[in-house]
Protein backbone atom coordinates (compact mmCIF):
# COMPACT_ATOMS: atom_id res chain seq x y z
CA UNK A 1 0.00 0.00 0.00
CA UNK A 2 1.40 3.59 -0.85
CA UNK A 3 2.12 5.74 1.86
CA UNK A 4 -0.38 8.74 1.37
CA UNK A 5 -2.98 6.10 1.10
CA UNK A 6 -1.86 4.16 4.66
CA UNK A 7 -1.93 8.21 6.23
CA UNK A 8 -5.64 8.62 4.94
CA UNK A 9 -6.86 5.27 5.83
CA UNK A 10 -5.13 6.32 10.01
CA UNK A 11 -6.90 9.41 9.10
CA UNK A 12 -10.36 8.04 8.32
CA UNK A 13 -10.13 4.34 10.14
CA UNK A 14 -11.75 6.19 13.65
CA UNK A 15 -14.47 7.05 11.97
CA UNK A 16 -15.11 4.03 10.31
CA UNK A 17 -14.48 2.77 13.96
CA UNK A 18 -17.06 5.14 15.58
CA UNK A 19 -19.89 4.29 13.08
CA UNK A 20 -19.48 0.33 13.94
CA UNK A 21 -19.56 1.59 17.86
CA UNK A 22 -22.92 3.48 17.22
CA UNK A 23 -24.49 0.84 14.79
CA UNK A 24 -23.84 -1.77 17.98
CA UNK A 25 -25.05 1.08 21.15
CA UNK A 26 -27.88 1.76 18.79
CA UNK A 27 -29.47 -2.11 18.47
CA UNK A 28 -28.25 -2.75 22.06
CA UNK A 29 -30.03 0.75 23.76
CA UNK A 30 -33.35 -0.83 22.56
CA UNK A 31 -32.35 -4.54 23.29
CA UNK A 32 -31.90 -3.23 26.69
CA UNK A 33 -35.26 -0.87 27.23
CA UNK A 34 -37.14 -3.51 28.21
CA UNK A 35 -35.72 -4.28 31.64
CA UNK A 36 -36.30 -1.22 33.43
CA UNK A 37 -39.96 -1.29 31.44
CA UNK A 38 -40.96 -4.55 32.22
CA UNK A 39 -43.12 -4.42 35.01
CA UNK A 40 -45.00 -1.20 33.74
CA UNK A 41 -45.26 -3.49 30.21
CA UNK A 42 -46.72 -6.38 31.90
CA UNK A 43 -48.87 -4.51 33.70
CA UNK A 44 -50.08 -2.73 30.26
CA UNK A 45 -50.23 -6.39 28.48
CA UNK A 46 -51.90 -7.88 31.51
CA UNK A 47 -49.06 -10.66 31.69
CA UNK A 48 -47.12 -12.29 34.29
CA UNK A 49 -44.14 -10.77 34.73
CA UNK A 50 -42.27 -14.86 33.38
CA UNK A 51 -44.63 -13.96 30.42
CA UNK A 52 -43.21 -10.55 29.84
CA UNK A 53 -39.83 -11.93 30.18
CA UNK A 54 -40.29 -13.02 26.45
CA UNK A 55 -39.78 -9.63 25.69
CA UNK A 56 -35.99 -10.17 26.09
CA UNK A 57 -35.51 -14.00 25.13
CA UNK A 58 -37.50 -13.12 21.96
CA UNK A 59 -34.41 -11.01 20.73
CA UNK A 60 -32.43 -13.90 21.26
CA UNK A 61 -34.07 -16.43 19.17
CA UNK A 62 -33.33 -15.00 15.58
CA UNK A 63 -29.27 -14.58 16.25
CA UNK A 64 -29.77 -18.81 17.22
CA UNK A 65 -31.05 -19.48 13.76
CA UNK A 66 -29.06 -16.39 11.63
CA UNK A 67 -25.55 -16.47 13.37
CA UNK A 68 -24.11 -18.68 10.46
CA UNK A 69 -26.04 -17.73 7.87
CA UNK A 70 -25.29 -13.90 8.77
CA UNK A 71 -21.78 -14.45 8.35
CA UNK A 72 -22.26 -15.96 5.15
CA UNK A 73 -24.05 -13.32 3.85
CA UNK A 74 -21.81 -10.07 5.41
CA UNK A 75 -18.72 -11.79 3.37
CA UNK A 76 -20.91 -11.70 0.36
CA UNK A 77 -22.75 -8.45 0.19
CA UNK A 78 -20.49 -6.57 2.25
CA UNK A 79 -21.02 -5.12 5.87
CA UNK A 80 -21.58 -1.84 4.46
CA UNK A 81 -24.85 -2.83 2.56
CA UNK A 82 -26.19 -5.36 5.92
CA UNK A 83 -25.11 -3.06 8.30
CA UNK A 84 -27.40 -0.30 7.01
CA UNK A 85 -30.29 -2.84 6.30
CA UNK A 86 -29.87 -4.73 10.00
CA UNK A 87 -30.30 -1.19 11.33
CA UNK A 88 -33.37 -0.39 9.22
CA UNK A 89 -34.39 -3.96 11.03
CA UNK A 90 -33.77 -2.27 14.72
CA UNK A 91 -35.55 1.02 13.60
CA UNK A 92 -38.64 -1.41 12.54
CA UNK A 93 -39.11 -3.36 15.72
CA UNK A 94 -38.18 -0.64 18.19
CA UNK A 95 -41.40 1.38 16.12
CA UNK A 96 -43.45 -1.86 16.05
CA UNK A 97 -42.99 -2.03 19.85
CA UNK A 98 -43.65 1.30 20.25
CA UNK A 99 -46.82 1.02 18.33
CA UNK A 100 -47.97 -2.20 19.96
CA UNK A 101 -51.32 -2.25 21.59
CA UNK A 102 -51.29 -6.16 22.06
CA UNK A 103 -48.44 -8.50 23.07
CA UNK A 104 -48.20 -10.60 20.29
CA UNK A 105 -47.86 -7.81 18.20
CA UNK A 106 -45.02 -5.79 21.12
CA UNK A 107 -43.37 -9.86 20.55
CA UNK A 108 -43.28 -9.58 16.65
CA UNK A 109 -41.49 -6.43 16.99
CA UNK A 110 -38.31 -7.83 19.57
CA UNK A 111 -38.08 -10.51 17.06
CA UNK A 112 -37.54 -8.35 14.16
CA UNK A 113 -34.90 -6.46 16.34
CA UNK A 114 -33.41 -9.90 17.17
CA UNK A 115 -33.42 -10.41 13.12
CA UNK A 116 -31.71 -6.76 12.88
CA UNK A 117 -28.89 -7.15 15.72
CA UNK A 118 -27.91 -10.67 14.92
CA UNK A 119 -26.69 -9.39 11.33
CA UNK A 120 -24.75 -6.44 13.27
CA UNK A 121 -23.53 -8.87 15.98
CA UNK A 122 -22.10 -10.66 12.92
CA UNK A 123 -21.20 -8.25 10.70
CA UNK A 124 -19.68 -4.75 12.58
CA UNK A 125 -16.46 -6.73 13.85
CA UNK A 126 -15.68 -7.24 10.07
CA UNK A 127 -15.44 -3.94 9.38
CA UNK A 128 -12.93 -2.70 11.88
CA UNK A 129 -9.64 -5.31 10.59
CA UNK A 130 -10.07 -3.57 7.42
CA UNK A 131 -9.16 -0.13 9.04
CA UNK A 132 -6.92 -1.54 11.36
CA UNK A 133 -3.43 -3.14 10.88
CA UNK A 134 -2.75 -6.16 13.34
CA UNK A 135 -0.67 -3.89 15.20
CA UNK A 136 -3.46 -1.64 16.32
CA UNK A 137 -6.51 -4.09 15.94
CA UNK A 138 -6.34 -4.68 19.73
CA UNK A 139 -7.24 -1.10 20.87
CA UNK A 140 -9.73 -0.56 18.17
CA UNK A 141 -11.42 -3.61 19.33
CA UNK A 142 -10.96 -2.81 22.73
CA UNK A 143 -12.70 0.40 22.29
CA UNK A 144 -15.30 -1.10 20.14
CA UNK A 145 -15.75 -3.91 22.92
CA UNK A 146 -16.98 -1.04 25.37
CA UNK A 147 -20.09 -0.80 23.32
CA UNK A 148 -22.88 -3.20 25.55
CA UNK A 149 -21.86 -1.39 28.78
CA UNK A 150 -22.30 2.08 27.46
CA UNK A 151 -25.89 0.99 25.52
CA UNK A 152 -26.85 -0.22 28.89
CA UNK A 153 -25.26 2.68 31.04
CA UNK A 154 -27.48 4.81 28.70
CA UNK A 155 -30.73 2.44 28.27
CA UNK A 156 -31.98 1.85 31.83
CA UNK A 157 -31.77 6.03 33.04
CA UNK A 158 -33.29 6.70 29.46
CA UNK A 159 -36.18 4.26 29.55
CA UNK A 160 -36.78 5.26 33.68
CA UNK A 161 -36.83 8.90 32.80
CA UNK A 162 -38.77 8.97 29.39
CA UNK A 163 -41.84 6.67 30.48
CA UNK A 164 -42.07 8.25 33.85
CA UNK A 165 -42.50 11.66 32.01
CA UNK A 166 -45.08 9.49 29.31
CA UNK A 167 -45.43 6.03 29.30
CA UNK A 168 -43.69 3.05 27.71
CA UNK A 169 -43.84 3.53 24.53
CA UNK A 170 -41.97 6.75 24.42
CA UNK A 171 -38.31 5.05 25.24
CA UNK A 172 -38.91 2.61 21.71
CA UNK A 173 -39.78 5.64 20.01
CA UNK A 174 -36.63 7.33 21.19
CA UNK A 175 -34.73 3.97 19.99
CA UNK A 176 -36.08 3.97 16.53
CA UNK A 177 -34.94 7.42 16.42
CA UNK A 178 -31.43 6.52 17.59
CA UNK A 179 -31.50 3.76 15.25
CA UNK A 180 -32.39 5.77 11.81
CA UNK A 181 -29.69 8.13 12.96
CA UNK A 182 -27.11 5.58 13.21
CA UNK A 183 -28.39 3.95 9.75
CA UNK A 184 -27.83 7.16 7.97
CA UNK A 185 -24.56 7.74 9.55
CA UNK A 186 -23.18 4.13 8.92
CA UNK A 187 -24.26 3.89 5.36
CA UNK A 188 -22.91 7.85 4.80
CA UNK A 189 -19.17 7.10 6.76
CA UNK A 190 -18.63 3.10 6.34
CA UNK A 191 -16.95 1.55 3.23
CA UNK A 192 -14.17 -1.14 2.21
CA UNK A 193 -11.44 -0.86 4.15
CA UNK A 194 -7.84 -0.74 2.57
CA UNK A 195 -5.62 -4.00 4.53
CA UNK A 196 -6.77 -7.24 3.34
CA UNK A 197 -9.44 -9.10 4.23
CA UNK A 198 -8.01 -12.40 4.99
CA UNK A 199 -7.68 -11.78 9.06
CA UNK A 200 -11.42 -10.73 9.44
CA UNK A 201 -12.87 -12.65 12.46
CA UNK A 202 -16.45 -13.22 12.27
CA UNK A 203 -18.23 -13.96 15.38
CA UNK A 204 -21.31 -16.55 15.55
CA UNK A 205 -23.07 -16.23 19.08
CA UNK A 206 -24.69 -13.98 20.72
CA UNK A 207 -21.90 -14.23 23.68
CA UNK A 208 -21.44 -10.91 23.72
CA UNK A 209 -24.67 -9.73 24.91
CA UNK A 210 -23.98 -12.13 27.98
Amino acid sequence: MRKNELSQASNYRWAVLFTAFFAFVAFAFVFQLVPPLLKTMASDFTLAEAQAGWLMSAVMIPGIFLALPAGLIVNRYGSRLIGFLSLVSVAGGSLMTALASTFAVALIGRLVLGAGGAFIIVGMPTLIPQWFSRQDLGKAMGIYGTNMPVATIAAFPAATILAQSSDWHIPFYAGAVIAVLAAAVFILVSKEGPFDSSHRSVPVSYTHLR
